[in-house]
């Protein structure tokens, strides 16, 4: 788990936890490349039980899902600006 002014991705610092759920957590963070503010969402890590054949299916579903987010348009749905990894998790 990260913490308050850790550097994401090499790009995005850490300010503010703003809430977890199932599938991670959420983020208010700087995006030093860009110097705008982002929500950031830390997915929690998927190797759970050792099992590395689920590990990268579920790397790859997140990567997947992040490709598909990023093409939607709409005044309702959040904008994806990028998917990166960060120590072994998307």
């Amino acid at each position: 788990m990260s913490e308050v002014g850790d550097l994401l991705a090499g790009r995005y610092r850490l300010r503010r936890h703003l809430g977890s759920g199932a599938m991670g957590s959420v983020w208010l963070a700087d995006d030093e490349r860009l110097q705008r503010q982002v929500a950031v969402k830390e997915l929690h890590d998927p190797g759970t039980g050792g099992d590395q054949a689920a590990a990268d299916e579920a790397r790859q579903r997140a990567m997947r899902e992040g490709r598909i987010a990023a093409r939607l348009h709409h005044p309702n749905a959040v904008a994806v600006h990028d998917v990166a990894e960060h120590a072994g998790s998307p």
